[in-house]
């Protein structure tokens, strides 16, 4: 498995089980698999992604890492894709699976463990001209994708 920690592997594994339970609206006939497409998703805004242009590009930069764990068939998906997507997948489904991935990630820490929070971020401090809301904390879905 390349160069993913065991860390990783898990913490990869535990999205792509609970994405596994958000219903598909998609045709039958899809070239991607949903799930993967929300990792890659995911892991992108984690990195700073704001559109699903954005997405998209970041996928096909950190493809060799994506294919560690996934088995992405049909490669990095489009930025349509991504906007088609969110655009019609149910946003109570995706929340459940949300909270399924923190349940089973705060069941694997331990005393002493830390989640790093932007604590800059939480306070307000951006750059100028940047938007007041916080990444991760109060946008549901990057612009672009809707």
């Amino acid at each position: 498995m390349g160069g993913c920690s065991h860390r990783v592997l898990i913490a990869m594994h535990i999205f792509l089980s609970a994405f596994d339970e958000v219903p598909d609206p998609r045709a039958s006939n899809v070239r991607h698999d949903l799930g993967e497409l929300l990792v890659i998703a995911f892991v992108s805004v984690l990195c700073g992604s704001t559109s699903c242009a954005e997405m998209a590009a970041f996928g096909r930069a950190k493809e060799s890492f994506f294919r560690n764990f996934l088995k992405l068939k049909h490669a990095i998906p489009s930025h349509d894709t991504f906007s088609e997507v969110f655009r019609i997948i149910d946003p109570k489904a995706l929340d459940a699976a949300f909270s399924k991935v923190l349940a089973d990630v705060t069941k694997l820490l331990k005393d002493g463990d830390i989640i790093a929070i932007d604590g800059k971020a939480l306070r307000g401090a951006r750059d100028p001209g940047e938007s007041a809301r916080t990444r991760m904390m109060s946008q549901p879905m990057p612009r672009g994708c809707a």
